[in-house]
């Protein structure tokens, strides 16, 4: 004899469900996502010993929402310039930001979804190429110095790197701070790296500058709790 549970599910509990397939097919014979006029429907069956430990999942898909993340650069912005939205999320719900998701849990997390896609929809990324192998560490310098200094010249600006270290990230809600962050970082380039004296180079080594970087731009991937 075979149980049937049916659940629906939102638009962002998709997300989270197909990730769990693999965990639901474990414990049940079979899992199937059904879509209709937007709208998604979770099917699981399996054996009827397994449904405390399939209830236990369900739960955990059904009170977590995921917001997929289209660029990385846009969770540094999220755990720097715009902190305060995390801290307002974080009283009534459990948040974790992962590099291309950010992960809520808790009885507002369908508010606090809203409010970060409207941020997030607010946001402007600028890509500066590095034309060097050695500019990732010329921009990040010494203990993170010269990148602090950059930085402070940017305010609303978050700085981070491409994670093939072959890209200046700046992330802003603010069209006017993002290109004057980019003539900066662009002008601060060529000082060093003038336009016809240099090839353009993607092939980056540059894992140990990525990490300093990181580090600066508090990429410790915090864990928000209510």
């Amino acid at each position: 004899v075979q149980t049937v549970k049916t659940v629906s599910l939102d638009k962002f509990q998709n997300e989270i469900a197909t990730q769990c397939r693999k965990e639901l097919r474990a414990l049940g014979d079979m899992t199937r996502l059904t879509h209709s006029n937007g709208e998604t429907t979770m099917t699981v069956t399996h054996r009827p010993d397994l449904s405390e430990d399939v209830d236990n999942l369900i739960s955990r898909i059904q009170n977590t929402t995921l917001i997929p993340l289209s660029h990385k650069a846009l969770g540094l912005y999220l755990k720097t310039i715009a902190r305060d939205v995390l801290e307002e999320a974080a009283k009534t719900n459990t948040l974790e930001i992962l590099d291309d998701t950010i992960l809520v849990a808790g009885p507002e997390r369908a508010k606090a979804a809203d409010m970060f896609q409207r941020l997030i929809s607010e946001l402007i990324v600028s890509e500066v190429p590095l034309p060097h192998p050695k500019a990732p560490g010329v921009i990040v310098g010494k203990h993170g110095h010269n990148i602090q200094r950059l930085g402070t010249k940017c305010p609303g600006v978050c700085v981070g790197l491409s994670q093939d270290g072959s890209h200046i990230l700046l992330v802003g809600r603010v069209a006017d701070d993002v290109d004057g962050a980019t003539d900066l970082f662009r002008e601060e380039l060529d000082k060093r790296w003038p336009k016809n004296s240099v090839s353009q180079s993607n092939e980056m080594n540059s894992e140990v500058v990525v990490d300093r970087l990181q580090a600066y731009a508090i990429l410790s991937r915090p864990i928000y709790k209510n």
